[in-house]
């Protein structure tokens, strides 16, 4: 893809703020005493500008919001929700105590949170008002909002193979001190930007079960009026056998949260699933095996590692998922252990729903100095073992507008 060799515009305002109110930049309080935070409402993994996961962002700087705050506000929204909180320089006004040094009484509805380095934190929340450590989409979407209004860390880049301003950093997920990469780079159209964030490395390895057992997928196949038969692994055509080589199927996946992978046999069976009629029994079938929802997935004939997915989450509000980050990355990192894959993949959900929307995924080895091709036209060359890869996980961010509300 080519890039603008610019830096990031800063987001215009879809609501402009009365200049003559005293609120502070990101937040925090106004002159009259009372509270705002910025909320910015965004769509990540697009495809052509279409279709991707919805997720509102809610900004501000330290101190941090309680986690009942935090709990309400994610309640308004209809689809997943991050709290950004910026460690930038304003963090000063306040003192060890989380008083603020302008304010006097520290307000009783925020903590204050002493974490190292000049890093954002990030805290992941489903509609039902579920915290959640991460979420990939939410973390994708946030880092583009963040970086086109504090570029914490910009590092301007030319090489051979593109020219660009990339926006480089790190958070925290939620209380943790696990440390999360992001690059950030604006499309050459000039409209979104698309963010890159690592998801696996070193520290943060692929987790996979043993078989789940023909009884619990047969359930669960049941619910999304699916079955056995439509699956690769029941199928005996040719076609189908060729893809069945030792496919991840029936089985949690994870490199944050278990997905159930389930390998269907042609695209056309994977768009005739429908959602689960019984939510609260779908969720049951989920705590059994000890999943965060069902991932179905079926090759795009002619596209090499390109597949078609769809999910539908254990228990977020909603029965079907438009993208989800995590369980790509998942099943990509499933599909790369078994040498069933390049280093570079494409992952379309949504279409079903109407928003069609691409996740990207690319692996690269852990030595930054070897002759590995990161496009993975030439992996031959590169070392397959995972444990000395790092997998990628990129898309598309479209920001639809933001306002400054009163908490």
């Amino acid at each position: 893809t080519a890039f603008v060799e610019k830096k990031l515009r800063r987001l215009p305002l879809a609501q402009q703020t009365d200049k003559s109110n005293t609120r502070n930049p990101m937040g925090s309080r106004s002159g009259n005493g009372k509270r705002y935070i910025q909320k910015i409402a965004a769509k990540a993994f697009t495809y052509n500008g279409e279709g991707g996961n919805p997720v509102t962002v809610f900004l501000s700087d330290f101190p941090i919001l309680s986690s009942d705050i935090r709990q309400r506000l994610a309640k308004t929204c209809e689809w997943e929700s991050v709290f950004g909180f910026l460690n930038n320089s304003r963090r000063n006004n306040y003192d060890e105590n989380g008083d603020c040094k302008n304010q006097g009484t520290a307000d009783p509805d925020v903590m204050y949170n002493q974490g190292p380095g000049p890093f954002s934190r990030f805290y992941f929340y489903m509609p039902s008002g579920e915290e959640v450590s991460f979420c990939a989409h939410a973390a994708i979407g946030a880092s583009v909002v963040v970086e086109q209004k504090n570029q914490m860390n910009a590092t301007t880049v030319d090489n051979s193979n593109f020219s660009a301003t990339m926006i480089l950093s790190q958070f925290y997920a939620g209380d943790s001190d696990t440390l999360v990469q992001t690059t950030v780079r604006k499309q050459c159209d000039g409209t979104d930007a698309e963010a890159e964030l690592i998801l696996m490395d070193e520290h943060a390895t692929l987790y996979e079960s043993d078989c789940l057992g023909e009884e619990s997928i047969h359930d669960l196949l049941q619910d999304v009026a699916l079955s056995s038969a439509d699956c690769c692994e029941s199928s005996s055509s040719s076609s189908s056998s060729a893809l069945n080589l030792n496919l991840p199927h029936g089985i949690n996946s994870s490199v944050a949260r278990n997905k159930t992978l389930v390998a269907v046999d042609s695209v056309q069976r994977l768009h005739e699933a429908s959602n689960p009629p019984d939510a609260d029994r779908f969720r049951r079938l989920c705590d059994n095996i000890d999943s965060t929802g069902l991932y179905l997935y079926s090759k795009l004939p002619g596209r090499p590692d390109t597949y078609e997915c769809r999910q539908f989450p254990r228990a977020s509000g909603y029965p079907e998922d438009p993208a989800t980050g995590i369980a790509a990355a998942a099943l990509a990192a499933s599909l790369r252990s078994r040498k069933l894959c390049g280093t570079s993949l494409d992952f379309f959900q949504g279409t079903s729903m109407g928003r069609r929307s691409r996740i990207g995924i690319r692996f690269e080895n852990l030595n930054h100095h070897n002759n590995c091709d990161k496009t993975g036209s030439d992996e031959e060359e590169c070392d397959d073992d995972l444990s000395k890869e790092i997998l990628y996980c990129s898309g598309s961010v479209t920001i639809l507008s933001e306002e400054e509300i009163e908490i």
